[in-house]
C-alpha cells in the first residue's frame, strides 16, 4: 500500500510538472525579451557574434616586434554562444534546467558509487542554491531586480546552503542512512530517488522560479509578510534539526521528545512548509497578470480572471504539495519512517503516549502555555 502511495505521488508530481511546462514556460525556440541582459562575463566580440562558429577578434598582441592578432578558437566561441543562448530562455526554464543538471550529476555518482551517500543531500538540497546563484549571475544586474526577487533569491540560497551543510555534516558523522540503503541498492531504486529529488525541487521552487520570470514589482506588504513567515519557518526548521541532533548525542537509542519536538512530531517538516509558504506569499502578487477583456459577458470575465491568476495558482501547488507530502510521511502513508519508528520504539509506553498526544505537524502551542 505504501509503495502504491509513493508511486501515485510520483505520478501526480510528474503530471504537475507537465502542466507547468505547458502553461507557464515558453517554447524551446522562444527567446526572452531583449530587456534581459546577456551575461557580462562573455567577451563583447563574442556576445554580438551570432554565427556561433565565427572566430572572435581580440586585442592585438606584440610578438617578436610584430603585431599578431589573437583569435579564439571556434570551440571557445561555441561555448560562449551556448551560454549566451541559455541566457535568453525564461528564468523558469533556466532554473529547472540547472536543477535537472545537478540531479543528473547526483544520479551518475550514485550509479558509479552505489554505497556512497554523502552527496545525496549535498547535491539534492544544494541544487536550490546553485540554481539561484547561477541565475543571479546570468541576470547580470542583480541589484536592478525587483526587491521581491532579491529577497526571494537570498531566502532560497540561505535555506539551501544551511540545510545542505547540516545534512552533509550529519551524513559524514552517521556514514549511512539505513532508510535509503534498500532504495539505493538497485539501479531502479537509484533512478527513483533522483527522479523524486528533481520533482521535489521543481515543485517546491515554483513560487521562486515563477517569481524570477516576472518583471513586476509585486507588493511590498506581501514581501514583508512573506519574509516574516519564511523567517519563522527557517528558525523552526533549524532549531528542530539542532535539537534532535543534540538529543541523539545525549540520549542514544531514545526518541526525541524535547524542545520543539514536544509540541510537534515533525517540527522540521512544518518549518519547511512555512519556508516555502513565505516565499510564495512574497511572489504571489507579481504572478497575477491582468488582461483586457473585449467581451462583457460573465464567461469572458471569469475566463480572463482565471487566466490572469494561472501562474499564482501554479505557484500555490508548492505549499499544497509539501503539506500533502509531509502529512503522508508523518502519518506513514508515504515512506517507511513511521514503520521504522514503531519497530524501534513501539514497546515504549512513553512513545505510544507521545504519538497519541502530540500533533503530527502543526505545533500545539497550548502545551507550552500549560507547561505540558
Amino acid at each position: 500500500m505504501k509503495h502504491a502511495t509513493t508511486i501515485a505521488t510520483m505520478k501526480i508530481a510528474a503530471l504537475i510538472i507537465c502542466c507547468i511546462l505547458q502553461s507557464v514556460s515558453a517554447a524551446p525556440n522562444k527567446r526572452r525579451p531583449s530587456s534581459h541582459r546577456i551575461p557580462s562575463f562573455i567577451p563583447p566580440s563574442i556576445r554580438h557574434d551570432n554565427s556561433f562558429t565565427k572566430k572572435a577578434n581580440l586585442p592585438l598582441l606584440i610578438r617578436g616586434g610584430q603585431q599578431v592578432q589573437q583569435v579564439t578558437s571556434s570551440t571557445t566561441s561555441r561555448h560562449y554562444a551556448i551560454i549566451e543562448s541559455f541566457a535568453t530562455y525564461p528564468a523558469f526554464t533556466q532554473y529547472n534546467a540547472i536543477l535537472a543538471t545537478v540531479n543528473l550529476l547526483g544520479l551518475g555518482i550514485s550509479l558509479i558509487f552505489p554505497r556512497m551517500q554523502h552527496h545525496l543531500d549535498l547535491l539534492g538540497t544544494g541544487a536550490f542554491a546553485l540554481a539561484s546563484v547561477v541565475l543571479a549571475v546570468i541576470m547580470n544586474q542583480f541589484m536592478d531586480l525587483p526587491l521581491r526577487c532579491q529577497v526571494s533569491t537570498v531566502a532560497v540560497v540561505l535555506w539551501s546552503v544551511k540545510l545542505a551543510a547540516f545534512l552533509f555534516f550529519r551524513a559524514c558523522k552517521v556514514k549511512t542512512d539505513v532508510r535509503l540503503e534498500g532504495l539505493l541498492s538497485s539501479v531502479s531504486g537509484t533512478f527513483t530517488f533522483w527522479t523524486m529529488s528533481f520533482l521535489w525541487g521543481v515543485v517546491s521552487s515554483l513560487p521562486h522560479s515563477l517569481g524570477l520570470s516576472s518583471t513586476m514589482a509585486g507588493n511590498q506588504s506581501a514581501v514583508i509578510l512573506g519574509a516574516m513567515i519564511y523567517t519563522v519557518g527557517l528558525l523552526m526548521e533549524t532549531l528542530a534539526d539542532y535539537q534532535k541532533w543534540m538529543w541523539k548525542q545525549s540520549h542514544p537509542g531514545q526518541f526525541c521528545s524535547g524542545g520543539l519536538w514536544s509540541i510537534s512530531q515533525h517540527p522540521n517538516f512544518f518549518g519547511n512548509f512555512l519556508i516555502w509558504s513565505g516565499i510564495a506569499v512574497m511572489n504571489l502578487p507579481a504572478l497575477v497578470e491582468l488582461i483586457g477583456v473585449h467581451d462583457d459577458s460573465l464567461i469572458a470575465l471569469v475566463g480572463a480572471a482565471l487566466w490572469s491568476c494561472r501562474k499564482a495558482v501554479v505557484a500555490l501547488l508548492s505549499p499544497a504539495f509539501l503539506w500533502l507530502f509531509f502529512n503522508g510521511q508523518a502519518s506513514g502513508s508515504i515512506g517507511s519512517g513511521v514503520e521504522e519508528s514503531m519497530k524501534r520504539y513501539g514497546d515504549d509506553h512513553e512513545f505510544r503516549k507521545y504519538i497519541d498526544s502530540v500533533p503530527l505537524l502543526v505545533p500545539d502551542l497550548s502545551r507550552i502555555i500549560n507547561g505540558n
